[in-house]
């Protein structure tokens, strides 16, 4: 082992393997910094690989960039869809909304979407555990609930499923694992008195 000065801060190290120069890896990102700077200072021009020109650096977004700013905007607007194009896509997601989650619904749970509008519709269109009309949550729509421990894997069967659930009584009912010992502990907790 060599007894050796650290290149960057000029502290003394005993080096571990010959080639080593650096004390610790703080000053070897520290010389590698300095040493990037020193680079792209240096660059004045750079080859834009789109048009194949060399132009000066500050013609390009960032060092980083293999494209000049002309460039980057032409790549942009070229793979960039059609205000149009997006309009479309949108009305073919709202025309095929039901019908996917349907196909979903029925792939998860076996259930078919008749048997799923059926089950709310025995619930009066509520959810089974509070009875609020509305499903509320991010995409506003009504969840599924099974009995995960019925049927192992991502998919359930036909006689998992117990009812349809709004978002938060099926967020709950998550947290609380399904597990009855804890939800029983949960009502005791809330239902306690206050002293």
């Amino acid at each position: 082992m060599a007894d050796r000065t650290c290149t960057v801060c000029d502290a003394r190290f005993e080096a571990q393997q010959p080639n080593k120069i650096y004390c610790s890896p703080k000053c070897k990102n520290t010389a590698g910094a300095r040493l990037r700077r020193v680079r792209n200072a240096s660059r004045t021009h750079r080859n834009c690989y789109r048009c194949a020109q060399t132009k000066p650096a500050a013609e390009f977004i960032s060092p980083w960039h293999t494209y000049c700013g002309d460039c980057h905007k032409a790549y942009n607007r070229d793979w960039e869809p059609s205000a149009a194009s997006r309009a479309r896509r949108r009305q073919r997601k709202r025309e095929n909304e039901p019908y996917d989650r349907g196909t979903r619904v029925q792939y998860l749970y076996g259930i078919s979407p008749e048997k799923y509008a059926g089950l709310l519709a025995a619930q009066d269109g509520r959810c089974a555990i509070c009875r609020d009309a509305d499903p509320g949550g991010r995409w506003n729509t009504w969840h599924v609930d099974h009995d995960h421990g019925h049927c192992s894997g991502k998919r359930a069967c036909e006689t998992c499923v117990r009812g349809i659930l709004c978002n938060r009584c099926n967020l709950a009912l998550g947290y609380l694992r399904d597990d009855p010992v804890l939800i029983a502990a949960a009502l005791r907790y809330v239902t306690r008195e206050t002293e």
